[in-house]
Order: structure tokens, then C-alpha cells, then sequence
């Protein structure tokens, strides 16, 4: 696998909201995606590994319980980070006592 590759792919998706998530986190100056991509200089599996989690990070929570945020593009549940609201037929299902 070419880490420079994987890691300037990683940089060509970062958004500006993502980027200044990182630059918050490094205690840096704002930057936009492209400010940022022409900065780096951490070419090695940590700095891919920080492109990754910063990129995961900033996604989810900045879709953290909206629509289209549970699984496979059902509801979200509000204010939580992973899983599904319930169907209405799940909820139904609930208030008549079953399982």
C-alpha cells in the first residue's frame, strides 16, 4: 500500500468543517481542506491514521442523530451516535406490551 497515496486521497476528500476540526485539535491557526492538504507534512501511518480519525469524527458528529444517520438510511435517534430510531412498527409493537 503507498501511505503518500492513501494519505493525499484522504486529503482531497477533507471538507473546511473537517479542517478546522483538526486545526482545533493541533491548537492551529484555521485552515481550509486546501490550506491544509498544501500544509501537511505527515506522511507516515500516524499522520493517516489522524487524517482518518478527524475525518470520522467530524462526520459524525456533525450528523449526530439526524435524518438518514441510523442504519442502512433510517431515522436517527436524536442526540446519539450510532443505531436506528425505532419503526413505527417497533414502537407500535412496544406500547401493546410486546417484545
Amino acid at each position: 500500500m503507498d501511505i503518500r497515496r492513501s494519505i493525499q486521497y484522504q486529503l482531497d476528500q477533507l471538507t473546511d468543517k473537517q479542517a478546522a476540526t483538526y486545526c482545533r485539535i493541533i491548537n492551529a491557526e484555521p485552515m481550509t481542506a486546501k490550506e491544509l492538504a498544501a500544509w501537511w507534512e505527515d506522511w507516515s501511518w500516524d499522520g493517516l491514521a489522524q487524517l482518518l480519525t478527524v475525518r470520522l469524527d467530524a462526520e459524525s458528529d456533525a450528523d449526530l442523530g439526524g435524518p438518514g444517520s441510523g442504519n442502512w438510511g433510517h431515522a436517527g435517534r436524536p442526540g446519539k451516535r450510532g443505531g436506528s430510531a425505532p419503526t413505527k412498527h417497533e414502537t407500535e409493537r412496544s406500547r401493546a406490551g410486546g417484545d
